[in-house]
């Protein structure tokens, strides 16, 4: 009996050993918090659509889109040790509705796809996107999102500060 006792210990020593030795399913950092948020901030009654109102979705400074639509966003997001996937719906005017999906790797490369166009993220991590023609424009930029905290940030002054992101979404 002792020497069965002594086996299985050591068979569990071995398989809780083990475990610590293969892939880690330790959350990949994102560089901050992850979410998604709307907002109106004109209360004059003629908004500028995507500064005034809009809808945002985030992974921390990773990857983020910056649409015009102000109905929301809907998303989901899976992440384990090979990387974070995440897909979603920003709901435009009527039955437009713009589609979503990103796959990251743990080292911070990957790809998104919006709209069925493709974009890597090697070459900016912020992407604005107007919903209000007959086709949805986007832009891929290449901007800090680490000094992008959307918590405590409001859109609009940001889009006030940033030409690019203003002059984008003021064009018709």
């Amino acid at each position: 009996m002792r020497t069965y006792l002594t086996l299985l210990s050591s068979v569990a020593a071995v398989m809780l050993g083990s475990s610590s030795c293969g892939p880690s399913n330790a959350p990949i950092d994102l560089g901050g918090p992850s979410g998604s948020r709307s907002w109106s901030e004109n209360l004059d009654g003629s908004p500028r659509r995507g500064i005034d109102e809009g809808a945002l979705f985030y992974l921390g400074s990773t990857f983020m889109i910056w649409t015009d639509a102000s109905r929301g966003i809907a998303s989901r997001t899976a992440q384990d040790s090979s990387g974070v996937r995440c897909s979603g719906v920003t709901y435009g005017e009527g039955d437009r509705n713009l589609t979503f999906e990103c796959t990251i790797d743990p080292d911070g490369r990957g790809r998104v796809v919006i709209d069925d166009r493709n974009f890597d993220l090697a070459a900016g991590r912020l992407f604005l996107v107007k919903t209000r023609s007959d086709r949805f424009e986007s832009r891929q930029i290449d901007r800090d999102l680490k000094s992008m905290s959307f918590g405590a940030v409001v859109p609009k002054e940001l889009a006030e500060k940033d030409e690019e992101i203003r002059t984008f979404f003021e064009a018709d």
